[in-house]
């Protein structure tokens, strides 16, 4: 059992970020330092701590830092929403593979997906995934973390590095309804 998980929105509340620009900056840079950001940002749209920033900051991008206890393992973000869908994207840490990867994703998953607004109704219904098919890791993961696997776009993904498109699986995660 891993101590408890805490997955704190980037946002502003009573004018006051939940975050600093440094500490975001810094979660861009901990993936290049770990050799994971040219891997989540393959298709080349982020590549500084600013333009990670200007990201996070964007209408219609929502951005969460995933701790487990006081250690920040994870960060997970949102975008394309379009009504009660959204992409789902992802970098877990070094030290959150180390400490019950599946768990922390899962329950990541479960938080957004619980998440509901003022009237009470949920936020999402589902969240949709595009994977690199090279990225076997990322796939694999999925599987463990309960997503559905719709298939492979044969050109669904940029490999910015390659210059070229390359296949993607293609996945959706849903919140638990009962019929």
């Amino acid at each position: 059992m891993i101590p408890k998980i805490q997955i704190i929105p980037y946002c502003e509340m009573d004018g006051i970020a939940t975050f600093t620009d440094s500490e975001i900056i810094g979660f861009y840079y901990r993936m290049v330092d770990a050799g994971a950001a040219n891997t989540v940002f393959s298709d080349g749209q982020i590549q500084s701590g600013e333009e990670w920033l200007l990201m996070a900051k964007s209408p219609g991008s929502f951005l969460f830092v995933v701790y487990v206890g006081s250690e920040v393992v994870a960060v997970a973000w949102l975008n394309r929403v379009e009504i009660r869908t959204a992409r789902f994207h992802y970098c877990m840490f070094y030290n959150g593979w180390k400490k019950g990867s599946v768990e922390i994703g899962t329950q990541v998953l479960e938080t957004l997906m619980g998440r509901k607004d003022s009237n009470g109704e949920y936020l999402f219904d589902m969240l949709t995934g595009l994977t690199p098919l090279s990225n076997r890791l990322a796939v694999r993961y999925l599987k463990k973390c309960n997503w559905k696997i719709v298939g492979e776009l044969p050109f669904g993904t940029w490999n910015h590095k390659k210059q070229k498109s390359e296949p993607a699986v293609v996945s959706y995660y849903i919140r638990e309804v009962s019929a």
